[in-house]
């Protein structure tokens, strides 16, 4: 049987930009550090402690920080800021495993913001978002249904623009199958749209 080698990983923890006296781990913890405070007998040592997480309505944990007032801070972006490079183009922290609650600094990673609607499309984590349930459809199942048949008719690609009054690349984008791809309604082959229609 073979050795098994356990790597063990040491916690890191890192001051956090604009609150002094609060720190970030690489395991996703807060904390306040131990301070001095003025008291009416002179200075007391005052033991920092990790602070409690709590969950937002979108279940990523967040603490609260204290500087001239309360200020809410979720808690990957502050583990991502203190331990991750930043890139220019990148504006959204990703969590690699998909776990929410997961911040740990090697589960994330900066993305832009079609990275991150990628990964969570392939994760499962948000449902693909197609034909009329996109926001930005100009077309109903209904009229792609009317589409497909104009065509199916005989009509060209330019025609079929003109009667439904889209262009002439939708119109070929859904006869080649690019877009609303979950349409029932199939397109004849070439040889066959001419055919008269037989209706039993």
């Amino acid at each position: 049987m073979k050795d098994l080698k356990y790597v063990c990983v040491a916690e890191e923890w890192r001051d956090i930009p604009d609150f002094e006296g609060y720190q970030v781990s690489s395991f996703g913890k807060v904390r306040g550090v131990d301070r001095l405070r003025r008291s009416k007998i002179g200075f007391r040592l005052t033991r920092g402690q990790e602070l409690k997480q709590l969950l937002n309505k979108k279940g990523y944990p967040e603490v609260r920080l204290r500087k001239q007032g309360c200020h809410t801070r979720l808690v990957h972006k502050l583990v991502a800021s203190a331990f991750l490079t930043k890139p220019e183009d990148c504006t959204q922290i990703n969590h690699i495993n998909g776990i929410k609650t997961d911040n740990r600094v090697n589960n994330l990673e900066w993305v832009t913001q079609s990275e991150n609607q990628l990964h969570a499309y392939k994760l499962g984590l948000q449902p693909s978002r197609s034909g009329e349930a996109n926001g930005r459809a100009t077309l109903t199942d209904e009229k792609v249904t009317a589409l497909k048949e104009l065509y199916n008719s005989g009509k060209s690609a330019k025609e079929v623009a003109e009667i439904m009054n889209v262009s002439i690349y939708t119109v070929r984008a859904i006869i080649a199958g690019k877009s609303w791809k979950f349409n029932v309604t199939d397109i004849l082959r070439r040889d066959e749209r001419r055919k008269p229609i037989v209706i039993i």
